[in-house]
């Protein structure tokens, strides 16, 4: 027990001699290490006080300076912390960057009319593309909310102009519901809302459905029909279509290009004659439609054209499946002030204009088959 306390007084005294041996200026930068304590951005001063403490020193007294490390440690934990926040403050000002793209987007919009829709939506699209970060530095969302606002309110003022227009239903009233009811299909939800009259847009179509039934069928009833019992088809044709008491279609009459209509229970088509008949075969494979100057073709196999003759007539003709580009002709025919059709075989043709009595039964028939078909 007597030795310990010895050897505890020698130990004592030895670190008192190291202390006292140490400068003035060594002590001096222990005591500048010890006051940078925890290291923050603001620790700068202070490490670097330390530093040129450290610095200053001779290599005798750095190595008496026991809390180098700890200097070290300061230097580089303060390099770290300012190198992330110069990384930060680079990606702030990268989002900052992007927030003032989507501001002065919608800054562009100015003053809403009827053609701001394309900015508006430019911006909206850039703002809801952004990450929330982003949206949180946008400074004009409620500027872009009120464009909105406002761009939605004139789109369903024209809709409600346009459905008022409709005024009274008739047959002559299918455009302006269509221009009415696409107008209202391409507003937003938002917008959709705001059309007070929808109502009315509702029940004209309901109005003009039911007159177009109607007429569909006045038109039919005015038709030659012709039953074929066994495949449970009715096929009607215009009165103007050359067509026999007997039942069936006379082709030895006059030349002409009409359309019939065949139905069943679950089905409505449209077919096309041509027909050409004459005191001379023209074995055509070409008929020109010559429309208010405008020429269109349609070209025939040999085999495609049925062909007969009787007492010193012969008729030939086609009858086919309308495709559409077929009813898109006969439309235009029916529209036409003056159309020619041109039969053409190898060496002769022969030509016939088309009468306003087939220009209406044309008309007529198209306007039943379409009428039927979308009910």
């Amino acid at each position: 027990m007597k030795k310990f306390s010895i050897a505890l007084v020698v130990l004592v005294l030895v670190l008192s001699l190291s202390a006292c041996l140490k400068s003035a200026d060594a002590q001096n930068a222990e005591a500048l290490i010890v006051a940078i304590g925890d290291v923050t951005l603001e620790s700068e001063s202070s490490i670097v006080a330390a530093e040129n403490a450290v610095n200053a020193l001779n290599n005798f007294e750095k190595a008496q300076v026991e809390n180098l490390a700890t200097l070290h440690n300061a230097r580089q934990l303060y390099d770290d912390l300012v190198a992330k926040n110069k990384a930060e403050e680079e990606r702030i000002a990268t989002v900052k960057e992007a927030a003032a793209k989507i501001d002065a987007a919608i800054k562009a919009i100015g003053t809403v009319t009827l053609e701001s829709g394309a900015k508006i939506s430019a911006a909206r699209n850039a703002y809801d593309a952004a990450d929330k970060e982003t949206r949180e530095y946008v400074t004009a969302l409620s500027t872009l909310k009120s464009a909105e606002a406002t761009l939605s309110q004139l789109q369903a003022d024209i809709v409600i102009e346009l459905i008022d227009a409709i005024g009274k239903v008739t047959l002559n009233s299918g455009d302006s519901i269509k221009a009415a009811q696409q107008a209202y299909d391409s507003l937003s939800h938002d917008a959709t809302s705001k059309v007070h009259n929808a109502d009315l847009l509702r029940a004209a179509i309901v109005e003009l459905n039911n007159l177009q039934k109607a007429e569909g069928k006045r038109l039919l009833n005015s038709m030659n029909a012709n039953r074929d019992e066994v495949r449970s088809i009715t096929f009607y044709y215009h009165k103007n279509f050359p067509y026999s008491s007997r039942g069936y279609w006379i082709t030895d009459e006059r030349s002409f290009v009409l359309p019939y209509i065949g139905m069943n229970d679950n089905n409505i088509w449209l077919r096309i004659v041509c027909n050409y008949t004459g005191s001379n075969w023209l074995f055509f494979e070409k008929i020109t439609y010559h429309i208010d100057g405008e020429n269109s073709y349609e070209f025939f196999d040999y085999f495609d054209v049925t062909r007969d003759n009787d007492s010193g007539d012969v008729w030939e003709y086609v009858d086919r499946l309308a495709e559409e580009s077929e009813i898109e002709l006969l439309w235009a025919i029916a529209n036409s002030e003056k159309t020619i059709i041109r039969f053409e075989g190898d060496n002769k043709y022969r030509d016939f204009t088309v009468s306003e009595k087939d220009k209406e039964a044309i008309r007529q028939t198209l306007t039943a088959y379409e009428i039927l078909k979308n009910k």
